[in-house]
Formats: structure tokens, C-alpha cells, sequence
């Protein structure tokens, strides 16, 4: 059993690794577009709540939570699918929490990521 202080990685591997097998440099590659990818969405979200769009900011949570769940960043996808659900709603306090929340699981997944972007 696991210990219940164990830090559970912010990208699961099995998941490219269930797609690319073992292709080291395939894998890299596509975190290294996810990265990219996951820092405009973030981008496009700020805009957008500085803006008070939540029809935008719904739009960029949903894109980074797609492209969150394809590399396995599960806790990420999870905070951004919450965060496309309030934008959706217009619950502006839950856009505020979901952005504060976005960050810091971004920031864990970046973290993850190996090697430089391209």
C-alpha cells in the first residue's frame, strides 16, 4: 500500500507510455508540444478573465483540459474541466478559484516535463 504521504506524479507516464510505448524521444516530443500548447491556453484564460469573458475562458479551459488528459495530467484536466464548468455557468467565484487552482497544478505538470522547449 502506498504511503499517505507519497507524492503522486502530476503527469502519469502510463498513459503516452500506453500509446508510444517506450519511445523516449515520441514521448518528449509530445510533452514538449503540451507544454507549449498548455502555457497558451493559459495565456488565453488570463485574457479572457481580465476581460471578463467566460464564454473565452470556458473555451481556453476546455482546450487545456483535453490536451491535460491526453498526456495524463490528470489533476490539471480535473481543475480545468471545473474551471470550463463555472466559466459555462458564470460563476465568477468559481472562475476565481479554478484560475488559482490551474495555476498551481500547471505549474506541477511544467515541472515534470524534461528538457527544453524546442
Amino acid at each position: 500500500m502506498p504511503s499517505p504521504c507519497a507524492v503522486v506524479p502530476a503527469i502519469d507516464p502510463n498513459v503516452l507510455a500506453a500509446y508510444l510505448g517506450d519511445d523516449r524521444d515520441s514521448i518528449r516530443t509530445v510533452l514538449l508540444k503540451f507544454r507549449e500548447s498548455a502555457l497558451e491556453s493559459e495565456a488565453l484564460i488570463a485574457a479572457a478573465w481580465r476581460c471578463t469573458d467566460l464564454v473565452a475562458l470556458a473555451a481556453g479551459a476546455h482546450r487545456l483540459a483535453g490536451s491535460a488528459d491526453a498526456v495524463g495530467a490528470k489533476a490539471l484536466g480535473a481543475v480545468a474541466h471545473g474551471l470550463e464548468r463555472a466559466g459555462k455557468a458564470a460563476d465568477r467565484d468559481g472562475c476565481r478559484s479554478g484560475i488559482d487552482r490551474l495555476g498551481r497544478e500547471l505549474q506541477r505538470a511544467l515541472a515534470e516535463i524534461p528538457g527544453e522547449p524546442g
